[in-house]
């Protein structure tokens, strides 16, 4: 909630249940119910997270996650991945707004925090797992910049300082600042360092944070990893899809060709051969897809394809747009806030306007 007018409306919207006229009135509107993509990251505790300097470091909370849990199925209904190609490809139809429960990286904490509360409803669930970080040493480029900074002493910085001749201008500018002398101006640092990465070639970026891990030492210090073969396979036997989030976690709009296919179809082939289930759907890291890397998904055998956009699903639909499927990420922090977040949702939609 961005102010105090905004609170005061989620509160007063909560009170008054307006928010379930919201979906009453869409269902009027659309003349059938809404199908939604919930979209989550990491869940968590605070407690261990807080001191982390990015909002996907510190993830959201698990006891703000029960509370979303609750908002969402006092709206939708939850289905498994099955379900939701079924509806979206026509071959049947809910009776009620329905949602699916998506989870992208495969953070391992995910069976400590997000699972039993799942598990205890009975909610389905997908995990989006990128195959190269299962049971290795890779770890996300964001995290890596992020470990970065948090190493970072004086003389770290005097010698990234001596390195820009190669740098694109705005990382080359965010590095001659001053040293970041304090846990505050780390925490600005590594947002600013990581907003300009994500503008950049993947490689170029890869390249730079092994320039900086060998000027700063390359140990990991902040412990975030992925689920193993084994939690993978046990989360599939517990209501749990395993599908695929690529091989390496790149931006696959920057691949081309073989490098394309094998993306999609070694992260395809490498889980269904782990987890023993067959895999239908990809969700695209950070969002970069474009029409060349819809039709390699296509090829490659996945049935429907997930983007950062966000918004809800429209229905049922064909090729290509079952590979440009929108999610929504929930926010907020009480059960107003998250209430008044699905309110937006709804209204928006009675509106026809993008979330």
């Amino acid at each position: 909630m961005p102010n105090a007018f905004k609170r005061t409306a989620a509160y007063i919207g909560y009170r008054l249940k307006l928010w379930n006229l919201g979906y009453a009135l869409f269902r009027i509107r659309d003349g059938k119910p809404m199908l939604v993509v919930f979209t989550f990251h990491r869940v968590t505790d605070s407690e261990r997270s807080r001191e982390y300097y990015m909002y996907y470091e510190r993830g959201i909370d698990y006891r703000i996650f029960e509370l979303q849990l609750d908002a969402i199925a006092a709206y939708f209904a939850f289905v498994d991945l099955d379900q939701f190609v079924d509806i979206i490809k026509g071959r049947n139809k809910p009776k009620r707004h329905t949602a699916l429960l998506t989870f992208d990286d495969a953070d391992s904490e995910f069976v400590e925090y997000a699972q039993p509360l799942l598990h205890r409803r009975r909610i389905p669930s997908v995990m989006f797992a990128p195959t190269d970080f299962i049971e290795s040493a890779n770890r996300f480029w964001h995290l890596r910049v992020s470990n970065v900074v948090r190493k970072l002493e004086p003389g770290h910085w005097e010698k990234m300082r001596c390195q820009t001749e190669t740098l694109p201008t705005q990382i080359k500018d965010i590095i001659m600042r001053d040293f970041p002398s304090d846990e505050a101006k780390k925490r600005r640092l590594a947002l600013d360092l990581n907003h300009a990465f994500d503008l950049e070639n993947i490689k170029d970026v890869m390249r730079t944070i092994e320039n900086w891990e060998t000027i700063v030492g390359g140990d990991f210090l902040l412990g975030i990893k992925c689920l193993t073969w084994e939690q993978l396979r046990n989360l599939s036997m517990d209501g749990v899809h395993i599908e695929s989030h690529s091989a390496s976690h790149g931006k696959l709009a920057q691949c081309h060709g073989r490098e394309l296919r094998e993306e999609l179809e070694n992260s395809k082939k490498i889980l269904e051969r782990e987890v023993g289930r067959t895999v239908k759907a990809i969700s695209y890291p950070g969002g970069s897809y474009n029409e060349a890397v819809m039709e390699a998904a296509r090829e490659a055998g996945y049935m429907v394809g997930f983007t950062t956009e966000n918004g809800f699903c429209r229905y049922p639909l064909d090729d290509p747009d079952v590979y440009r499927l929108p999610r929504y990420s929930l926010y907020g922090d009480t059960t107003a806030e998250i209430h008044y977040a699905l309110g937006a949702l709804a209204v928006n939609g009675i509106l026809g306007r993008r979330v």
